[in-house]
């Protein structure tokens, strides 16, 4: 299953990283009326920043691409700050967080493995389905490598040195 999973992540990361520029021009028409073909669409914008009472996270200093910081304020501007963190940082948001509404939290994990230190292996069940998750954590040191579904239903991969 998790093979399957980090199959799927590596076709939907560059799908949404194209299709995102046609999402971001049609974002208004999008948010007002996600359905049939336009939910695709819609999937890859990030509507969590609405979610969140409009906390703009992207404006954060420490969160800002260097990069796209450097060009010019005006429209491409905001464009490229939005694909930053709409398409390359959070890729998919909207789906993930309809990933999230479906699976539901992890209510317990049925089968645990331990292993190297803080490495782990579990299957978790969640509130809306009726079979068992994968979640794998490994750890190097101070980096962890994580894949599966993590503890709000949503799938996740991810490698990153946490800590000090």
């Amino acid at each position: 299953m998790i093979i399957l999973c980090a199959v799927l992540e590596l076709l939907k990361r560059p799908l949404f990283l194209i299709i995102y520029p046609v999402a971001y021009a049609m974002r208004r028409r999008l948010r007002a009326r996600p359905y049939g073909w336009r939910r695709l669409l819609w999937y890859a914008l990030d509507d969590s920043i609405l979610q969140d009472g409009g906390e703009d996270y992207c404006l954060t200093p420490a969160k800002m691409s260097k990069l796209v910081e450097r060009l010019p304020a005006g429209k491409l501007k905001e464009f490229f700050r939005a694909w930053y963190w709409s398409a390359w940082r959070n890729n998919s948001i909207n789906l993930m967080i309809q990933q999230e509404l479906h699976v539901g939290c992890i209510n317990a994990v049925i089968f645990y493995a331990g292993f190297f230190g803080k490495s782990k292996y579990e299957l978790r069940r969640f509130d809306h389905i009726k079979f068992y998750l994968p979640y794998l954590e490994l750890w190097f040191g101070a980096y962890r490598f994580q894949a599966g579904f993590i503890s709000c239903g949503r799938w996740q991969i991810q490698f990153r040195k946490l800590g000090a």
